[in-house]
């Protein structure tokens, strides 16, 4: 059987970035898609999915900011 799940307590942030490089040579599929996959997977472990607690980085044009290098530094100084 599972195990049962130890309780977490404090602060649950989480940072999800998914870059497909869109348009460009070596066109990647499927990242973004696992992002919102995960966003499914972290909610059932309790993670919160608002915007003061889950930080988004895909590079369709679907969320406020993009995974350029100065976004993903800010989202990490962010998450730690």
């Amino acid at each position: 059987g599972a195990q049962p799940r130890a309780a977490l307590i404090g602060r649950r942030r989480s940072l999800l970035v998914g870059i497909n490089y869109i348009g460009m040579e070596g066109e990647l599929n499927g990242c973004i898609n696992d992002v919102h996959r995960m966003q499914h997977l972290i909610e059932q472990l309790d993670f919160p999915r608002d915007s003061s607690s889950q930080r988004v980085l895909l590079d369709d044009g679907s969320t406020p900011q993009r995974p350029t290098m100065a976004n993903l530094r800010a989202a990490i100084a962010w998450l730690v």
